[in-house]
C-alpha cells in the first residue's frame, strides 16, 4: 500500500517541478527574465577575416586585423521553436553552452 502512495507522491513532485507554462505569454516573460539575469559578456571582434594579422576578407580594406573591436553582448540567448512549443534557450560559459527550455 506504501508504495503506490510513494508512486503518486513522486509524481506529483515531478509534475510541479516542471518548467511547462499554461501559456506562451508566461513563458516569455520567464525567458526575457532569465536573459536579463544572465548579464553581459564582453568580446574582442573584427568585421573581418584575418590569418595572422592578414586581412584575406572584410567589409572594408583599411581594417586593422591587429586592433578588435570590444563588443558587449547578452550572456544567453533564446529561440522560439514553435514546432515543440518551447524556448530553447542558451547559456554562453567558459567551458561551453548551457542549455535551458521554456516549454508553453
Amino acid at each position: 500500500m506504501k508504495q503506490p502512495l510513494l508512486l503518486l507522491l513522486a509524481s506529483v513532485m515531478l509534475v510541479s517541478c516542471s518548467s511547462k507554462y499554461g501559456s506562451k505569454l508566461e513563458a516569455t516573460e520567464a525567458k526575457d527574465k532569465w536573459i536579463k539575469e544572465g548579464g553581459s559578456i564582453t568580446t574582442l571582434e573584427t568585421d573581418a577575416v584575418c590569418d595572422g594579422g592578414v586581412l584575406i576578407y572584410g567589409a572594408n580594406d583599411n581594417v586593422d586585423c591587429s586592433k578588435p573591436t570590444e563588443i558587449t553582448k547578452m550572456n544567453r540567448k533564446c529561440i522560439n521553436e514553435k514546432e515543440t512549443h518551447q524556448f530553447l534557450c542558451m547559456e554562453m560559459k567558459q567551458d561551453g553552452l548551457d542549455y535551458t527550455y521554456f516549454k508553453y
